[in-house]
């Protein structure tokens, strides 16, 4: 799994890539309409200060970010009606993951988007116990 770097300080965020570079989540965040601006900003606030925080996510409020999935601990950050899937790396301390992002448009977390977060730490996970991590540099450069 290649991950992308979104904002590193004393917590890192990173994003799922393909196995070519491309971040779904950076399109997301790229093809965004411009009326979820305000949304997009506060989002990046909230990247922003879990990784500039030594508690990183333990202290947000549960309407900015909470469990959608318990048992596979799948957490969403939310701004307006952006949803950011997550999880914690079980291998790194104070590493958390990006899956995806999207718009809310029910009130629960649709099933789909959750298996979609869930495969990916499957992945992540699998790829963690085979050595099979990189991470996109500034550069766009891997690091192992």
């Amino acid at each position: 799994m290649i991950l992308l770097p979104i904002k590193r300080n004393i917590w890192d965020v990173l994003a799922v890539c393909d196995n070519k570079g491309n971040c779904e989540l950076l399109d997301f965040f790229n093809d965004l309409d411009s009326n979820y601006n305000s949304s997009m900003e506060k989002l990046m606030a909230i990247i922003s200060q879990i990784s500039d925080d030594n508690f990183g996510p333990r202290l947000l409020p549960d309407d900015v970010s909470h469990y959608v999935h318990k048992e596979e601990k799948i957490f969403e950050f939310i701004a307006g009606d952006l949803r950011l899937l997550w999880f914690y790396s079980a291998s790194i301390r104070k590493v958390i993951i990006c899956s995806h992002c999207f718009v809310k448009d029910s009130k629960r977390t649709p099933p789909l988007q959750i298996k979609k977060a869930i495969k990916a730490k499957k992945q992540y996970d699998t790829d963690v116990k085979s050595g099979a991590i990189s991470v996109l540099d500034d550069d766009g450069g891997t690091d192992t």
